[in-house]
């Protein structure tokens, strides 16, 4: 039906925002790109250490990644801004990265052979401030 192009290497996972908007696409290109899904077209470029996992919060606010350094990252969908970075999320590759239904909680699955669970606390403007392991 549509192709969506703008990564130079291998792609590595691909999640649709919940409600059909957004696709997020992560690379070993070291981005993770948000994607209009009507017109296929980027909307914006998340730049980091290769991308292994993303995935978007319930209402399609936010996208976790995992990445190649042991870290998850929070990431703003509208302006593509990093708001939180959850370092020790394993000791290698983080190759998996979920948010919880009720967006509250993050998992991340590592190269380490371990899931951890990691709460997210909200300032309330909405902006994430920390997290901390469940």
């Amino acid at each position: 039906m549509k192709t969506y192009t703008g990564h130079n290497r291998a792609i590595s996972t691909v999640e649709f925002s919940r409600d059909g908007k957004y696709l997020v696409s992560s690379s070993v290109d070291n981005s993770a790109r948000i994607w209009d899904v009507s017109s296929a077209g980027t909307i914006k470029t998340l730049r980091g250490d290769a991308f292994r996992s993303a995935d978007f919060d319930p209402k399609g606010d936010y996208v976790v990644t995992g990445n190649g350094s042991g870290q998850a990252k929070i990431w703003e969908v509208t302006s593509g801004k990093e708001l939180l970075v959850i370092d020790r999320a394993s000791s290698g590759l983080v190759f998996s990265t979920k948010f919880s239904p009720n967006g509250k909680y993050v998992a991340t699955g590592g190269e380490d052979n371990t899931v951890k669970i990691w709460e997210l606390a909200l300032k309330e403007e909405e902006k994430l401030r920390s997290a901390k392991q469940k």
